[in-house]
């Protein structure tokens, strides 16, 4: 989120809350895979720099999901219910409907709703 208000104004916030979500999603299950350990020998580099801009993008993607999480946590009750079944779990509409017993009306206009909050939060920095 950082990167994308850095590269100048955010032209489609519902776009990039999506992708976000997905992006996120995506990391969340990526990180629930199993981690192979191999052990430190000798032929090893075991410099902690020489992974930096690992490190770097690690603590970005962290700042991103925090903003985020700030910004969904923001949100009316229903409506981030709603915005976060839709974004991060990618449920369709109908299935949130049968999930929330609410009408497909309410689904669309929370869910717009969510985004038009969601990008009132970032314009203000973030609830800074």
């Amino acid at each position: 989120m950082l990167r994308a208000l850095e590269a100048g104004p955010i032209r489609s916030t519902r776009a990039l809350l999506f992708t976000t979500a997905r992006n996120l999603a995506l990391d969340t299950v990526r990180r629930q895979q199993v981690v192979r350990f191999e052990p430190i020998t000798d032929s090893t580099n075991s410099s902690v720099l020489a992974d930096g801009a690992d490190v770097v993008a690690t603590v970005s993607k962290q700042q991103e999901l925090e903003l985020l999480t700030k910004a969904i946590q923001s949100l009316p009750t229903r409506c981030r219910e709603i915005l976060t079944l839709r974004t991060a779990y990618g449920c369709t509409q109908k299935e949130i409907v049968r999930q929330l017993g609410v009408s497909e009306s309410t689904v669309e206009k929370e869910t717009a709703r969510g985004i038009r909050l969601c990008a009132a939060f970032f314009a203000t920095g973030g609830g800074r």
